[in-house]
């Protein structure tokens, strides 16, 4: 990447020379840019919903245990 030096001397990375930005508006900048904020609550959503999905699978997974158990019971049973 080649580097351009402005009117004052300051080393700037493209852009017109003689257009610097303070730091205080790149940082202003920053705090109104909301594109990060999209993949942060899809994260969150989407950790909920594993969440929920291995509860689910606990809960599912303990009654087909039982249910499979009281059939080999049964069947058990009914061949004695």
């Amino acid at each position: 990447m080649v580097a351009e030096v402005g009117k004052a001397g300051n080393s700037q990375r493209g852009g017109d020379p003689g257009k610097e930005q303070s730091m205080l508006t790149i940082m202003k900048k920053l705090v109104r840019d909301e594109q990060g904020q999209d993949l942060a609550e899809y994260a969150i959503a989407l950790a909920v919903i594993t969440l929920a999905v291995i509860a689910a699978v606990q809960l599912v997974g303990t009654r087909v245990t039982t249910l499979w158990n009281q059939a080999a019971t049964t069947l058990q049973n009914a061949a004695s």
